[in-house]
């Protein structure tokens, strides 16, 4: 077996030798300029990659870039692969740090910087980096399993207490008050291109507050995704419109229903007056503007998706009397209260509550259970 050289680089000593395992050549600084600790210090070094050869364990060097490619083609969710290309290989990459050097120094350093990554000009809070240790999990696991990443110590993630909270809601009062804003908004302006947009928002605010669904699922859905015709009409959740990534079937009342194909039908009759092609692919929520034209003072019109509504929401909260400076009134709020008012009727359980608002039982009893036992008295007193 080959052994090991000492060379001097710069003013430092480092030692060179080829992988047993796999023939690649190594460097690796000794981190000293006296030769007789450099002497030393390759001596342990070369006993330790002996006996990590003859335990089998010995990792290959490979670049960083080709790596996370074969952990996105072998193993990767998309969410893991958008965390660990996003955040740690990013962070690796800075530091220039191989997968093989990976060591608990690194990933306890990592958490310091993820901590400096800041979006909008927060920190990334304790939930979202226990979310994202199951994708650190899952990468780390594949370098191991794959001889990029030495096993023979286990690298520790850092796991955040969460205490849950409960979640705010709107009042019932509070969702009066924002559909009178909403829809004083869209009536009592005179701007087509504002007037349409905001006729939008009300049509949104109401279905969100129908049916409690996250606010980013609401704005993907199409048409066909929509069967109001049922005799018990629903909303069929594709599984990329998702948060939990599962395909779902969410009740709505049969008003509900009626109201969606009125606003269907608009849609349609808006396509036919200008010329436009509708079909069943298309978005739900559609701006549908007018206009005329400077030029030969013909009317026209285009229909688009809204893609966000969060600029002309907090228009609107801030015209609410409840309104308060500095507090947080996000369109999740909705979602809150639909939650909220399904959790008051006694007959449903948390499992069926949890599925039709496309999250899981323990959420629900975190976040959202605030029944006390004295409201269930006639079951439990019997």
């Amino acid at each position: 077996m080959n052994s090991y050289n000492i060379i001097k680089r710069n003013k430092t000593y480092a030692i060179d030798y080829k992988n047993p395992a796999t023939g690649e050549r190594v460097r690796k600084s000794l981190k000293t300029s006296d030769s007789e600790l450099a002497e030393i210090y390759a001596k342990k070094y070369w006993q330790e990659v002996l006996d990590d050869f003859d335990r089998g364990i010995l990792v290959s060097n490979k670049d960083l870039s080709m790596i996370f490619k074969q952990y996105e083609e072998v193993e990767a969710s998309k969410y893991n692969k958008e965390t660990i290309k996003r955040h740690f290989v990013k962070y690796l990459d800075e530091k220039k740090i191989k997968v093989s050097n990976i060591k608990q120094y690194t990933i306890d350093e990592y958490y310091k910087w993820r901590l400096e990554q800041t979006h909008n000009g927060k920190a990334p809070n304790d939930i979202t980096i226990n979310r994202e240790n199951c994708a650190m999990k899952s990468f780390l696991k594949f370098a191991v399993d794959h001889h990029y990443l030495t096993p023979k110590r286990e690298l520790k993630l850092e796991r955040k207490k969460v205490v849950p909270n409960r979640r705010r809601a709107f009042s019932k009062e509070q969702i009066e008050e924002i559909l009178i804003r909403c829809r004083e908004s869209y009536e009592q302006t005179k701007k087509a291109d504002l007037k349409a947009s905001r006729e939008c928002l009300y049509r949104i605010v109401k279905f969100l507050i129908a049916t409690g669904m996250r606010d980013g699922s609401a704005l993907g859905l199409m048409w066909k995704d929509l069967y109001l015709g049922e005799a018990k009409p629903y909303i069929e959740m594709r599984a990329n419109n998702n948060k939990t990534r599962k395909y779902a079937k969410i009740s709505i009342s049969s008003s509900l229903a009626a109201e969606l194909r009125a606003y269907k039908e608009m849609q349609k009759a808006f396509c036919r007056k200008h010329d436009l092609i509708f079909d069943e692919s298309m978005k739900v929520f559609n701006v549908m503007h007018e206009y005329v034209m400077p030029i030969d003072n013909q009317a026209t019109g285009t229909i688009y998706p809204i893609k966000s509504f969060r600029k002309s929401w907090k228009t609107i909260i801030k015209q609410c009397s409840f309104y308060v400076e500095g507090e947080d009134y996000a369109p999740y709020r909705m979602r809150h209260y639909k939650i909220t008012s399904l959790m008051s009727m006694k007959e449903l359980s948390s499992e069926q509550i949890a599925k039709y608002c496309c999250t899981s039982p323990k959420m629900i009893a975190n976040f959202y259970d605030a029944t006390d036992t004295l409201d269930f008295y006639e079951d439990f007193a019997n």
